[in-house]
């Protein structure tokens, strides 16, 4: 068993990892379902270089305050896909259970 901080330093980390997380919308007031979310990895990585130069006109961008929602972003490698997931949400990671 993984505590939610091992679990984040483990998501926090460079390897790819597996999660399993509880889907929730608050504002359609669905979920329950679990997810599992394969190979996967952080989808910014401290350290990383952010390019904003883009054809596309200027727009602006809502900062995640991930901190303080208590969420992640994460890459899936399978399709490239990304996902913003909520710690609080977190049954496993790399098959072993979240307390």
């Amino acid at each position: 068993m993984l505590t939610l901080t091992e679990a984040l330093n483990i998501i926090d980390g460079t390897a790819p990892f597996t999660v399993k997380v509880v889907k929730a919308d608050q504002k359609l007031n669905t979920g329950g379902e679990i997810i599992d979310l394969g190979p996967a990895v952080r989808s910014w990585q401290p350290g990383m270089q952010v390019s904003f130069k883009s054809q596309e006109p200027a727009r602006y961008l809502k900062a995640p305050h991930h901190k303080a929602n208590g969420t992640r972003n994460i890459k899936i490698l399978a399709n490239g896909e990304t996902k913003k997931i909520h710690i609080r949400l977190i049954l496993e990671v790399n098959g072993t259970q979240v307390l």
